[in-house]
């Protein structure tokens, strides 16, 4: 009734001035219009009257309204301006939508009495809240001379930026101007865009409205032309600072990853090093840290062709001193020039050859690496004299030239070696030290020197160490300069020849040096690392290759020779011994030199079935463990003991029997060790301390306990000895240890039923 173009009753035409001459008496008379309709009719011709009403008041202000550009519509009028862009194409104003005549737009087809009346409302609110929907054309001039920093954008504003770049536009389009003339209710609804992006982009105007109010740098708005009156270290100050900006906006794992990969006041690392770190590929660290350069791009506030301008054609020691602050930023000289290039959407060759220095970087590395911290500075003139071959008045000109170019710096009378190396910087510290030092006393006085390109880490050993010509390791935790390496040349020569001897009469091509060694086949005269460093730096002369990696140091006469692992000179160790071993006797054979890791490596032979443990605590090789026994005829027994009873056997009651055969006194561990390494061979089938001719189901006696725990004892074991082969003394102490458990507040052990016999049986396997 209330549409306009679809009521009958009066027309199609009707207008809002015809709607008001309307008697409601007649509209009452009308057939089918009921009280509620009236009622409704009424309040209408009231909310109209004062509709009209109150456009006369806004009158005057509606003509004050001036051309601004339509910007933020309100979301419960969204709908009335699609229609009304639909029905007026030239609507552009808010000046447009207020000369809209009410009359006209309810007389075209489809606009209903509520349509009417959110138009009138409009007015009205553009009419009396003018200044809050103004964006005039001289405001979008201003905002021509703006670019946008995407430091100041949250994640959903950077996304909507990326949709605008995938579908077409360019960064450069991006400019804040695209932003304001963007209706958001044009883009809801299109590919790529919902109710989430239409709200991006509102809150993204404000931001920009309000910006541009503040007259700002410090903001969203970056001037075009920012800096460009400003020399070059005015410059590396602001990209110092939009780079700090930056790095605040990501989180913890960005920041590590663009920080690492460019060097930026943190350690330079691979993409490989960086994948393994988070465990990810290469590629995908790649992909982020070129998305995260991506988005660096479009904060900085200096535009790259000007950086370009600024760093070409400038005199080298001028550039290098107007780029010091940023400099300062990164690990290296070449970090900083590949983020230039980046900065500047250039390639880094030109750069690089811009900052070239004259004088050699690695002229003092030598001097450095064999002198302690700190030394005077007539001394580093001197070795500079020696090692260019000039007079005193040259090396003086030259080592002004490096403290120019911050290779060295000076101390009051010392001079510091500066951005070195970390094999100079260590060597360095190291020189001075006598007892040697831990890596984490290493980092922290070479970080507190100040003298490596790079912090070192405090958590690991750089790889320096296992190159360095100066550095060795002297024990398992220290690391020394060669300067008081404890063996001289003849004690060296001496090492290579035994450690040749051996390897000479030895069965195999390559020897596990840690096992050699704490065998007593080597030296005694030195520990095991003079030693080592020995092998491994001077050992190819006499034709020795040392093969080292965590617990593999192996030593062969060929460079092909397979590495040794710690678990195969473990193996070794058995074979070449016919006795029993234990696990402290293992653990003195090991790099480590712990129980534990013995253990591991026992374990690991244990599964493999090239060991077995005999006693508790005690191991050999399978075959060692069983050559005073006939092992086809005590095989037999056992099949005959397992064919004639068929239950399952606790090896208790099957050691009894073969001890008497062999007129032995083995213990159960030893026939218990027999019966599991030959099951799969002879056909039966061993499990802990249970052996059976068929496949065993049970972990051991303390399952059948758990099973039927409610019988009394007698009951039990009568009904557990239907179905095992056990002394009643075994049965009854498998009942005592699983209900005692149980009492005891229901440990781990007690829960799984675990009695000590069973923990035994798991022990074995």
């Amino acid at each position: 009734m209330m549409g306009g173009g679809s009521n009958n009753l009066y027309g199609t035409g009707l207008t809002l001035g015809a709607l008001m001459d309307i008697p409601c008496e007649h509209f009452a008379q009308q057939r089918g219009v009921g009280k509620t309709y009236v009622d409704r009719f009424k309040e209408l011709q009231l909310y109209l009257g004062e509709q009209q009403s109150n456009q006369g008041e806004c009158s005057e202000r509606r003509r004050e309204v001036s051309d601004s550009h339509i910007f933020n519509v309100p979301a419960k009028y969204r709908a009335l301006h699609q229609l009304l862009k639909r029905l007026y194409p030239n609507l552009r104003s808010y000046s447009d939508v207020c000369h809209l005549s009410p009359s006209d737009f309810s007389s075209q087809l489809g606009v209903g009495i509520n349509k009417v009346t959110s138009l009138i409302q409009w007015q009205s609110e553009i009419a009396a809240n003018h200044s809050v929907y103004a964006i005039d054309s001289d405001l979008l001039d201003r905002l021509k001379g703006f670019k946008i920093s995407s430091f100041y954008l949250n994640d959903v504003e950077q996304k909507l930026l990326t949709k605008f770049i995938r579908r077409g536009a360019t960064y450069e389009e991006l400019t804040p101007s695209f932003f304001i003339e963007k209706e958001v209710s044009d883009i809801v609804g299109q590919s790529g865009f919902g109710k989430k992006m239409a709200e991006a982009l509102h809150t993204l105007q404000m931001k920009i409205l309000d910006a541009l109010k503040a007259d700002g740098t410090d903001n969203i708005l970056i001037p075009l032309h920012f800096g460009e009156s400003r020399p070059l270290s005015q410059l590396s100050s602001y990209i110092c600072e939009d780079l700090a900006k930056f790095n605040e906006t990501l989180d913890g794992e960005e920041s590590k990853i663009w920080s690492q990969r460019v060097g930026y006041n943190s350690e330079l690392l691979t993409l490989q090093e960086l994948g393994d770190s988070l465990g990810v590929t290469r590629e995908r660290i790649r992909q982020r840290a070129a998305g995260m350069n991506a988005v660096l791009l479009r904060g900085i506030r200096v535009r790259p062709s000007l950086i370009r301008e600024k760093l070409l054609n400038k005199d080298r020691s001028e550039l290098l001193v107007e780029l010091s602050e940023l400099r300062n930023e990164f690990c290296t000289d070449t970090a900083m020039i590949k983020m230039l290039a980046v900065i500047s959407e250039s390639d880094h060759t030109g750069i690089i050859e811009s900052l070239n220095p004259t004088v050699r970087r690695d002229v003092l590395d030598g001097f450095f690496c064999s002198h302690a911290y700190p030394v005077k500075s007539e001394r580093v003139k001197v070795a500079l004299q020696g090692e260019l071959e000039c007079s005193d008045d040259d090396a003086e000109i030259y080592l002004r030239a490096m403290v120019t170019a911050g290779l060295v710096r000076e101390d009051e009378s010392f001079l510091v070696p500066d951005n070195v190396r970390k094999e100079t910087a260590v060597a360095h510290i190291l020189a001075g030290c006598e007892g040697g030092l831990s890596w984490k006393e290493i980092a922290s006085r070479v970080n507190d020197s100040g003298m490596c390109r790079t912090e070192l880490s405090m958590e690991r050993p750089d790889q320096v160490l296992n190159s360095s010509s100066f550095i060795y390791l002297s024990s398992a935790h220290l690391y020394s300069h060669m300067k008081f390496f404890p063996a001289q040349k003849g004690d060296v020569i001496r090492i290579l020849d035994d450690i040749k001897s051996t390897l000479k009469s030895s069965s195999h091509d390559a020897i596990h040096l840690m096992s050699e060694y704490y065998s007593g086949l080597l030296i005694p005269r030195f520990d095991y690392y003079t030693i080592r460093h020995a092998v491994r730096n001077f050992g190819e002369s006499k034709g020795l290759y040392f093969n080292g990696k965590s617990q593999s140091d192996s030593v062969s006469l060929s460079p092909d020779a397979t590495r040794i692992s710690q678990k195969e000179a473990v193996w070794r160790l058995f074979q070449s011994t016919a006795g029993p071993l234990t696990v402290q006797q293992m653990a003195k054979h090991i790099k480590s030199q712990t129980e534990d890791h013995a253990r591991y490596y026992l374990g690991e032979l244990l599964r493999e079935g090239k060991i077995v443990s005999t006693e508790q605590n005690q191991y050999q090789s399978r075959k060692s463990a069983f050559v005073k026994i006939n092992v086809a005829s005590v095989s037999k027994a056992i099949r005959l003991i397992l064919q004639e009873d068929t239950r399952i056997h606790h090896i208790s009651s099957v050691a009894r029997q073969l001890n008497r055969m062999e007129k032995s006194d083995y213990s159960n561990h030893y026939w218990r060790a027999f019966a599991g390494a030959y099951a799969e061979e002879k056909g039966w089938y061993a499990k802990g301390m249970l052996v059976s001719a068929n496949e065993i189901p049970i972990t051991g006696i303390s399952t059948l306990v758990k099973e039927v725990s409610s019988y009394g004892q007698e009951d039990m074991v009568a009904w557990i000895q239907e179905r095992v082969c056990a002394s009643r003394d075994v049965i009854k102490r498998a009942i005592y240890n699983v209900r005692n458990e149980l009492q005891q507040g229901g440990t781990a052990q007690a829960e799984n039923g675990l009695a000590w016999d069973v923990m035994e049986e798991l022990y074995s396997l």
